[in-house]
């Protein structure tokens, strides 16, 4: 009797052993008594992205012609002060005229920058061979291509098309316009070039400014 007694309390030691390991090996997930649990982060979270405002295409259509048309205008008044405002002042602003002579294109431009395109202007206004001639055809564009900036998709950019170029010649020709904003949102010209409609049946109507995009995805309706 004394035998099994002495086996029934070794048994309950080694079970009270091996309860108090089980405690022990579970204290990393619930910590120290009295300390807070250590806990590992999810890696489920959703990332929150901003949102992008769509693109009122109809508003920014509205805007880039407001801009040509003032363009338009002040270039044929000879007002420089009106046709500057106009005009996105920056390294990449751009300005071409294109017609034919002699059985061979006349180009001018593109010029770069602002000074430079004031002084092409200024001596297209008073050189006696062009100072009658102005920006003739449609004031208004019929064609669009409005996208977001690669290097911000929250800025806009556009280029655009109209029947119209610097002088009369053989036609209404084609005037191509590379379009950015300012800093108060407004639509301005950065690059623009008139080619008369003779030049493009004799040589195409490839515009020559730099910037100019035809990317289908682009294209407004």
């Amino acid at each position: 009797m004394q035998w099994k007694s002495t086996w029934l309390l070794l048994a309950l030691f080694v079970v009270g052993i091996m309860s108090l390991s089980i405690v022990g090996c579970g204290s990393d997930d619930t910590g120290t008594p009295g300390e807070p649990a250590v806990t590992t982060p999810s890696t489920d979270t959703p990332v929150e992205v901003a949102s992008i405002t769509p693109i009122d295409y109809d508003a920014e259509k509205e805007g880039i012609q407001k801009v040509y048309s003032d363009f338009y205008r002040a270039f044929n008044a000879k007002r420089m002060t009106d046709l500057r405002k106009t005009i996105y002042e920056s390294n990449g602003t751009e300005f071409s005229a294109v017609w034919w002579v002699g059985g061979v294109p006349k180009q001018v431009g593109p010029t770069n920058g602002w000074n430079q395109i004031k002084a092409t202007i200024e001596s297209l206004w008073s050189h006696t061979s062009t100072s009658g001639q102005k920006w003739t055809g449609s004031n208004r564009f019929s064609e669009f291509w409005i996208r977001r900036k690669k290097s911000n998709p929250n800025e806009l950019e556009a280029t655009a098309k109209a029947y119209a170029s610097y002088r009369t010649q053989g036609g209404s020709g084609i005037t191509y316009a590379v379009l950015v904003k300012n800093k108060n949102k407004d639509w301005l010209i950065q690059q623009i070039e008139g080619i008369t409609q003779n030049t493009v049946n004799n040589r195409g109507s490839k515009p020559s400014i730099t910037r100019y995009f035809f990317d289908p995805s682009a294209k407004v309706k």
